[in-house]
């Protein structure tokens, strides 16, 4: 059944409150990304940090991680720093317990 919230901050909560009654043992996205909005949005709506892990209160966050290739470290000493030769993914905090696979990497 549906249910009706008052307002994005209420959104939020609920979601969360999903993952730890549910308990799932993956979560899966499309880019890990959309993890990390969620977690800034609840954060300046809520006044505190989403709690997705099982193990502890770590509030959920979203970090950057450029990895470079071979090629790119070659190629950055002639100057050339093609991007295209980087591979920027996320990584996940504040989800112990759980498997987390960004599908947008398989």
């Amino acid at each position: 059944a549906a249910t009706l919230v008052p307002g994005e901050a209420a959104l939020l909560r609920a979601v969360e409150r999903h993952v730890r009654d549910v308990d799932p043992d993956a979560l899966f996205t499309f880019d890990n990304r959309g993890l990390g909005l969620f977690a800034e949005r609840y954060r300046l709506l809520c006044k505190r940090g989403a709690r997705f892990g099982r193990f502890d209160d770590a509030p959920l966050a979203c970090d950057s991680v450029t990895t470079y290739s071979k090629a790119w470290i070659r190629d950055r000493s002639e100057r050339r720093m093609a991007s295209a030769n980087n591979l920027e993914t996320h990584r996940l905090a504040g989800v112990g317990g759980r498997l987390c696979v960004d599908l947008l990497r398989v």
